[in-house]
């Protein structure tokens, strides 16, 4: 009889200390910092967004992609994620509605942060000096006018804190230079890459507004009262018969409930299937394709209300009736007010000593190729545990656990 027992590495500073957010502290100091995880370089403006929201002594860690954000808090790595949603110029950033679906975060809070632009670059280099700017598509098209009155040609790079970096390693696009190059970045970034702000708020448009949210394990609805103004946000898809969404938007119209947002976006593959399975299950005739939609949709709505207020929980329960898939994605205070255990936690932040070195960071202990190995012990070492041993053994830490002492054949395997 063989039994695998089979562990995630912790990460090296992982401490066995938990907290009301759900959450695991690292670091060497003796404070409990709040980590949250953004998109991006250091200096990105989701990090500005971040510290405008929890404070300047909140321990930011940017990460190279939404998803893992996403995943930095669902294993407890970070104890927040803020991410942006919405952008008053460029629209909904899709990957953030997508990964709600995918992952069991809840959203706790809502900032709207104000973009501004700043051309950066190194100290000593003139504004007339300038031929180039680097920085992310997006936010070279929101200074089009501003680059084009310069004469300023720009270059588009991955990332606007990335850019500021870029200019600071001197690791820059052919035909740029250190003296001939700006970034259009934060002025945070130029504080943390040693830049010089040549220009502020050089953007075309000065009505930038991009609304982040921040999610956790654990929601905060239970904190909300009738004094917090709320905001609630879900998602359902509906059957595909006439005057469906007008009847689902009914269920908050006749209750008075006013919405600050709807959306729709096609259906994930993998919510189709359980739709498909759900139909199934609740014996519904199956139509031919040719009958079927080729798109599914997902409609996602904010409504002002509390999820627990009582006229909202008549209009939920009416559209749980109506709906094919309904989640609440969250219930939480508007306007950047927080409540809670993060509320809490970021007063007691103010009164404590953080070290400068540690609140502004670019990886986690899990992304060292050491913690993402797994720890295997093998119950029962006969011939085949040995030979389950050598392939595991390949790419992970591997230990014989037996009562009786097997080290002589735990040696012979390596």
């Amino acid at each position: 009889k063989i039994t695998l027992a089979v562990a995630k590495s912790p990460p090296a500073n992982l401490l066995d200390l938990f907290d009301g957010r759900g959450g695991a502290h690292f670091g060497s100091s003796g404070a409990n910092p709040i980590r949250v995880a953004f998109q991006g370089e250091p200096g990105a403006y989701s990090e500005k967004s971040t510290r405008e929201l929890l404070g300047p002594k909140v321990t930011a860690i940017g990460r190279p992609n939404f998803e893992a954000c996403f995943q930095a808090v669902a294993s407890m790595e970070c104890d927040y994620a803020c991410l942006p949603v919405e952008n008053s110029l460029g629209g909904s950033i899709h990957e953030t509605f997508d990964l709600m679906l995918r992952y069991d975060l809840t959203i706790i809070g809502e900032h709207e942060f104000r973009v501004n632009h700043c051309l950066l670059a190194k100290p000593g280099v003139k504004r007339e000096d300038i031929k180039y700017a680097i920085s992310h598509p997006q936010a070279l098209a929101q200074c089009d006018n501003f680059l084009r009155g310069l004469g300023i040609k720009p270059v588009p790079t991955y990332d606007t804190a990335g850019s500021a970096k870029m200019i600071s390693e001197g690791n820059l696009p052919e035909g740029c230079t250190p003296e001939n190059t700006a970034a259009i970045a934060s002025n945070l970034a130029a504080q943390l890459y040693g830049l010089h702000a040549l220009n502020q708020k050089i953007q075309d448009d000065d009505t930038n507004f991009t609304r982040f949210l921040l999610l956790a394990r654990k929601g905060v609805v239970q904190y909300l009262n009738k004094k917090t103004p709320s905001k609630t946000s879900i998602v359902f898809t509906l059957p595909n018969v006439k005057g469906a969404l007008y009847k689902a938007l009914a269920c908050f119209a006749l209750r008075d409930i006013d919405f600050s947002k709807i959306e729709s976006r096609p259906t994930s593959a993998s919510l189709l299937n359980f739709l498909k399975f759900r139909s199934q299950q609740k014996g519904r005739k199956t139509r031919n394709k040719a009958d079927l939609p080729r798109f599914r949709y997902c409609f996602y709505l904010d409504f002002l209300e509390s999820e627990l207020d009582q006229n909202a929980q008549n209009a939920l329960s009416q559209l749980r009736e109506q709906a094919d898939f309904v989640r609440i994605l969250g219930s939480y205070p508007q306007r950047s007010r927080l409540v809670g255990p993060v509320a809490e936690a970021v007063e007691e932040l103010k009164y404590q000593e953080v070290d400068p070195k540690e609140i502004s960071l670019s990886s986690l202990p899990s992304d060292s190729e050491e913690t993402k190995q797994l720890n295997i012990g093998i119950l029962g070492f006969g011939h085949f545990g040995k030979f389950l041993a050598k392939k595991m053994a390949q790419n992970n830490k591997v230990s014989c656990i037996d009562r009786v002492d097997k080290a002589t054949e735990a040696r012979e395997v390596g």
